[in-house]
């Protein structure tokens, strides 16, 4: 790995591109010139001036002692390791790179920082990211990070705004499909250099996650761009091809849903048919409105009954009320029909009750006015402990999350539950144990 920065660091030399060195020897040259300029401009002085200015002083006595001023120090200004880390790279970027190494922790990241942000600004994008890829696994991260944010950070920016988006950039937790993905949606942006994004794609063209990587920075380009992409992932394997179409067609979904369906509808068979539904859901999930507008206006075929199920389901979980009206609309009485019943499947079922936890406990912070709950003894402040169906199965809630203690109560509407809770008598100060059976029953959501 040595050999090769070294080999990397000679190619950067041999550009001429050390910014630092270049201007320090401009520096020196240019104090020269101006001290030379200084010798030849002073003016001669008299002998006659400088013996009558050394006659008219007093003269001090041997035994008496100068008084000096006292001199008041001001202030260094104290460097942060991410300032330290450009200029050290400005001045020799092989000792930065290698001081890199004796760091820890902060000062490290930050230094780290600094050092590639340098990079970012005079080198290319294809030595830039060669030379990040030698670092350490632990700052090769960072490194990656400071180039990304460097290139993406759009011109005419405050530097209290360039500043917010680079921290945003390294503000980042570690991503489910790995940090050079991650980074890619930012390098999708049409203020991006097309010389950074071909050298990014080319850098992580044989990476494992190519296929994330190069969906994500489709996502933001031209329809001829993804069709070069399209053409690109056939030579890869099965699984990454399915992965690039579906992670590209989320992704530009996202962005612009009625232009990614448009653009399917004219890819022939270059995708599986069940890439429409994901642009769909995702298009009814992102935008429903929009997608209610387009919906009689643009061609879904086979697609119309996706639409409206996934349109339906949306629209539940905004208002249930609003939803069924919706439904109502639909001419098509076959329509209307998928409507319902995808309105019913995402309308949640259960107790009608308003939950968090408390110290382990599930807590019940509010009884809904037509919940199953509301002819029951239970009430605001009661900590259920368990929840037992009729037909035997029980589940303890104590010290469970609480997306696992909703899936316990919730279950088909007219199904019943035995619920046992905890209350603080007022009188003694005790905790009380009580049950109560509920009928579950759908939980209408009025908006």
């Amino acid at each position: 790995m040595e050999n090769q920065a070294k080999q990397i660091l000679i190619r950067i030399a041999a550009t001429g591109l050390i910014a630092g060195a270049a201007f320090a020897i401009g520096y020196q040259q240019g104090s020269s010139k101006s001290e030379d300029r200084e010798i030849e401009q002073s003016p001669e002085i008299p002998e006659t001036t400088e013996v009558a200015t050394l006659a008219e002083k007093p003269e001090v006595p041997e035994t008496s002692t100068p008084i000096e001023s006292p001199q008041r120090e001001e202030p260094t200004p104290t460097r942060s390791p991410q300032e330290s880390g450009f200029e050290a790279a400005a001045a020799d970027i092989e000792s930065a790179l290698r001081q890199i190494e004796t760091l820890n922790g902060r000062e490290q990241i930050q230094y780290t920082r600094g050092v590639f942000e340098y990079l970012a600004s005079v080198q290319t994008p294809e030595l830039s990211l060669e030379l990040a890829n030698l670092q350490e696994p632990r700052t090769r991260s960072i490194a990656l990070r400071a180039l990304v944010a460097a290139w993406s950070t759009p011109n005419g920016l405050s530097s209290q705004e360039a500043q917010a988006r680079a921290d945003q950039i390294f503000g980042r937790r570690g991503s489910p499909v790995g940090t050079e993905a991650a980074l890619s949606s930012y390098l999708s942006a049409d203020n991006v250099p097309q010389s950074v994004k071909d050298s990014w794609i080319q850098t992580f063209s044989q990476h494992p996650g190519r296929s994330e990587i190069r969906a994500r920075m489709a996502a933001g380009g031209s329809p001829e761009e993804i069709q070069a992409a399209l053409a690109e992932s056939q030579n890869w394997t099965e699984w990454e091809r399915r992965n690039f179409s579906e992670s590209l067609l989320f992704q530009w979904t996202q962005k612009a849903p009625a232009e990614a369906w448009k653009w399917y509808q004219n890819s022939g068979d270059k995708l599986e048919e069940s890439q429409a539904d994901l642009i769909i859901q995702t298009w009814a999930s992102r935008n429903p409105d929009r997608l209610l507008e387009q919906l009689d206006q643009i061609d879904l075929g086979p697609q119309r009954e996706t639409a409206i199920q996934s349109l339906s389901r949306s629209l539940a979980r905004r208002g249930t009320l609003d939803a069924m009206n919706w439904a109502d609309s639909l001419a098509d009485p076959a329509e209307r029909d998928i409507a319902y019943q995808s309105i019913y499947d995402a309308t949640p079922k259960g107790i009608g009750a308003k939950v968090g936890i408390e110290s382990g406990f599930l807590r019940v912070d509010q009884i809904m006015p037509e919940g199953a709950l509301r002819n029951t003894d239970v009430q605001a402040g009661d900590l259920i402990v368990e929840a037992r169906e009729l037909d035997g199965g029980s589940h303890s809630l104590y010290g469970k999350s609480l997306r696992e203690s909703i899936g316990a109560l919730r279950g088909a509407p007219g199904s019943q539950v035995e619920i046992r809770y905890l209350r603080r008598n007022p009188d003694t100060g005790e905790m009380e144990e009580r049950t109560t059976t509920v009928t579950r029953d759908i939980l209408v959501n009025d908006g």
